[in-house]
């Protein structure tokens, strides 16, 4: 399975439709149709953590660096975000 962002559309192609784990990414399908997308290893999942909506358009997107330096901040967006608050 290969994922890919287009910049054109701002989408992720080739993702699954359902929760998803695997070597390479996480993909939390949420209730609401919003998702969670990140990017590691099974123990490193979170380098990259993207919020995208039903149809995987990338609404928001958060690297280790910002995770790492802000962690209360960053964990607070990614749950507001991925319940439809902006």
């Amino acid at each position: 399975m290969k994922v890919i962002y287009n910049d054109e559309t701002e989408t992720w192609e080739g993702l699954p439709e359902t929760t998803t784990v695997t070597d390479q990414f996480t993909l939390l399908v949420l209730d609401t149709g919003m998702r969670i997308l990140s990017f590691g290893g099974r123990r490193k999942a979170g380098e990259d953590v993207h919020v995208l909506d039903a149809n995987n358009k990338n609404l928001f997107s958060w690297s280790h660096v910002e995770w790492g330096d802000e962690p209360e901040e960053v964990m607070g967006a990614i749950l507001r975000a991925a319940g439809g608050v902006r």
